[in-house]
């Protein structure tokens, strides 16, 4: 590592990165989505994505560099010169994280075909000034 800069471990080739950083990405987003289509887990989703991103960090970090995070690789790439590998760090996640949240989202419709999650649901009942109705679909 040169200025937090990931690199792989030395025999990894750029496909063997690509896979390993796309696999990962690819299995969190899709998890994650998955568990959001279930309405008693959609709670735990916080506690659920920081499980999965540190076991994903914690289990990779030696071999691949465990970025999952294009944002976290790009400033210290740019930064110590170490660009090599810049372009399969910045790809690959961004490219499983679009498939994966397509694939999560053709499992929701199939599984829950007229249940749409926002992100408001996962903060508990929505705050409503006192007077006002409470629009029909928070009722739930």
């Amino acid at each position: 590592m040169s200025y937090a800069a990931l690199q792989p471990a030395p025999s990894w080739g750029t496909g063997q990165l690509f896979g390993t950083e796309a696999l990962s990405t690819f299995l969190i987003v899709l998890f994650i989505g998955l568990c959001l289509s279930v309405a008693r887990l959609a709670g735990a989703v916080p506690w659920i994505v920081g499980l999965l991103v540190g076991g994903a960090i914690a289990g990779l970090g030696t071999f691949s560099g465990g970025s999952d995070n294009p944002a976290r690789q790009l400033g210290p790439a740019l930064n110590s010169g170490e660009t090599r590998f810049l372009w399969v760090y910045l790809l690959a996640p961004m490219l499983a994280a679009a498939l994966a949240a397509a694939l999560a989202a053709a499992a929701r419709r199939a599984i829950h075909p007229a249940r749409q999650v926002t992100t408001h649901r996962l903060c508990g009942p929505t705050a409503v000034p006192h007077g006002q109705a409470q629009h029909p679909r928070d009722k739930e």
